[in-house]
């Protein structure tokens, strides 16, 4: 049950004050990630954008040209040039971003791991070292009883 509780630690990443440094640097990895896609996805955008003004531009005939038409070639080249160098840096920040975010955090800081330990806690299961931190013989037959199944069940609903 600990590995489902750090995989809801993942999905919902919320960092909460009485959860470990490790889970915070991840939830504001996870944070910084959604900003910097969004900010991907508008340069991506623009940049589509311009191109297809430069293509109109590009595809007007000789009496439709105005005075300053290779000033206006060249600004939108300009501005495509510099969106590309942008998104080219948001691209490597968000691989940095993902690198931060693959080292993980440690098991025991996310909210619903910590909630599920202190409820263990409270009806006096303890994990054995000798068996993985897995629950071996009594400690089994606790934890299942039913008012300490519905404490564990409530104290995961508590946190969403």
């Amino acid at each position: 049950m600990e590995d489902e509780c750090h995989i809801l630690d993942h999905k919902y990443s919320m960092p909460e004050t009485h959860c470990g440094d490790s889970y915070k640097q991840y939830c504001s990895g996870v944070k910084m990630k959604q900003e910097v896609m969004e900010k991907l996805h508008i340069v991506k955008e623009n940049i589509q954008m311009l191109e297809e003004i430069l293509f109109h531009h590009l595809s007007l005939t000789n009496e439709e040209l105005a005075d300053g038409y290779t000033l206006v070639i060249e600004d939108i080249c300009l501005d495509i040039s510099e969106m590309k160098t942008r998104e080219e840096e948001l691209t490597s920040l968000l691989t940095t971003v993902d690198k931060r975010l693959e080292k993980d955090f440690h098991k025991n800081e996310g909210p619903f791991v910590k909630a599920h330990d202190t409820a263990l806690a409270s009806f006096h299961v303890q994990r054995q070292a000798y068996y993985s931190g897995t629950f071996v013989g009594y400690h089994v037959h606790k934890a299942l009883k039913l008012n300490n199944t519905e404490k564990l069940c409530r104290c995961l609903v508590s946190i969403c």
